[in-house]
């Protein structure tokens, strides 16, 4: 008869946290919404240690995914190590993962997307989703889960309305998902007084974003979010990708039916090819799509133009993944100096945000802007 071994990690949860474990033993999702200092990293790399020792299948893969590798090493690395030590964990550093009794846990950043391709997963926390490329959840973790049945935990505190709020609502409908809250107005996790003065220091907006849950504040330094509100310019599709020729791009047009539109594109795509001798927008006018390109402006005054036209743009549904990126586009905040600068932070957002500012600066007929545009006069008839 085999004897059976009690093993103690140290975790001891709170009220919180064991729901947050509840809900996972009973929904393959769970959307865990929870203020600061609520404890949910710690209750993240719990759960998946959990979960990799009662897992029955081969080879137990399990991911804790945060926004960048750097903060999935600050945040949840010493965690990982401390409370799998009693299991007699092997840690590897340089990949930022540990293995105990064939059972393996890893940490990712999904600055690095690709670093989570290829594998298969029974489960995965990802903790500040709102601040995460939506599609890493849905081109690459979801399809991970797949033929394991995993488990996904998505978790954060609210940083405006953007796709996190999406995720939110589809866990309040159920059908196997799971939504928890966790306000500290209702967990009495933390010190009334000090809640206070937060409050005090914070301003309203940010202690209801940052302790009380709400979606409703609009991301701190955003050039846009409390803009996005009107209609009449209407967006109605949108598609990213990288590494494929413009025939790629050429044919999704065309299989969309949009390729008798006029295309605004940047200033770059009049640069003429050193293989070919021909600009990109000759290689698309040939290929039968008219082409406009938008003015060279600096990237500020690329924003005011943006700031000018949203109020007037209506946007399907199918545009959520670039306007969640509308929403998270913001400024680089100098953590040293505790100051926003003009210039944009570089992250997963940019690329949308770029592609609307040229649309911006393409369509800008803005009074004050027309002075500074070159008026085209026929002087054929001067002699």
């Amino acid at each position: 008869m085999e004897s059976q071994k009690t093993l103690d990690t140290g975790y001891r949860p709170r009220v919180p946290q064991k729901l947050i474990h509840n809900a996972v033993k009973d929904n393959r999702f769970v959307v865990v919404v929870a203020h600061r200092r609520m404890g949910k990293t710690v209750s993240a790399i719990n759960q998946l240690i959990h979960s990799a020792l009662t897992c029955t299948k081969k080879d137990p893969r399990y991911a804790y995914v945060a926004p960048t590798y750097n903060q999935s090493k600050r945040i949840a690395w010493d965690y990982l190590v401390n409370y799998t030590r009693p299991l007699g964990a092997k840690v590897n550093i340089a990949e930022l993962r540990v293995d105990f009794m064939g059972r393996r846990i890893s940490l990712y950043g999904a600055d690095n997307p690709d670093s989570l391709r290829g594998i298969y997963l029974d489960g995965a926390v990802i903790d500040e989703v709102g601040n995460i490329n939506p599609s890493v959840f849905s081109d690459i973790i979801r399809p991970a889960l797949t033929d394991r049945l995993g488990f996904c935990v998505a978790m954060g505190t609210p940083k405006g309305n953007n796709h996190f709020r999406g995720l939110r609502d589809r866990a309040a409908e159920g059908q196997g998902w799971k939504l928890l809250e966790f306000k500290s107005s209702d967990t009495k996790l933390l010190n009334e007084q000090e809640l206070t003065a937060a409050r005090l220091e914070m301003g309203e907006d940010k202690f209801m974003q940052e302790f009380e849950c709400s979606f409703n504040a609009p991301v701190e330094g955003s050039f846009y979010s409390k803009l996005i509100n009107e209609k009449e310019i209407r967006l109605i599709d949108y598609m990213e990708n990288h590494g494929q020729g413009l025939d790629y791009y050429v044919q999704w047009l065309r299989d969309n039916d949009y390729a008798h539109f006029t295309h605004i594109l940047p200033h770059d795509v009049e640069v003429r090819e050193l293989g070919t001798g021909k600009s990109r927008k000759e290689t698309l006018e040939d290929a039968g799509l008219s082409i406009v390109t938008a003015p060279r402006l600096n990237v500020m005054d690329g924003i005011q133009a943006v700031r000018r036209i949203i109020p007037r743009c209506w946007f399907d549904p199918k545009t959520k993944q670039g306007l969640d990126a509308l929403r998270n586009y913001r400024r680089h905040y100098d953590e040293k100096r505790a100051v926003f600068h003009d210039r944009p932070l570089h992250d997963w957002s940019s690329h949308a945000a770029d592609s609307f500012r040229y649309l911006a600066t393409g369509l800008d007929e803005s009074p004050a802007e027309e002075w500074n545009r070159p008026i085209n006069i026929n002087t054929k008839w001067i002699v």
